[in-house]
């Protein structure tokens, strides 16, 4: 796995400031985790019990590091930040 160096005036560019670039990276990845785990357990949930061969841990083990060899959430999460695929927008507060 090799590690990718990003320029932050890169990253800023496309928000307002770096700590809000970051924020937004870091929620999308907690969405894409999210999508990732759910896929992860109902791929799990269908694999059959065969108490006598042991086929279903070897089943798992495949699956799982199937999900390992992805790419990580964060990464997809920045590669949208500058595909532009990654929309975002302030909630409204209300002031009383």
């Amino acid at each position: 796995m090799s590690i990718k160096t990003l320029k932050l005036k890169e990253i800023e560019s496309k928000t307002d400031n770096l700590y809000e670039a970051v924020m937004v990276i870091s929620k999308r990845a907690r969405q894409i985790n999210t999508e990732i785990n759910d896929q992860i357990k109902s791929q799990l949930g269908n694999i059959e019990v065969d108490e006598e061969s042991g086929d279903q841990n070897i089943d798992r083990e495949s699956i799982i590091s199937e999900f390992d060899r992805k790419a990580k959430p964060t990464s997809i999460a920045i590669e949208e930040l500058f595909d532009d695929n990654l929309d975002f927008e302030y909630e409204d507060k209300e002031q009383d």
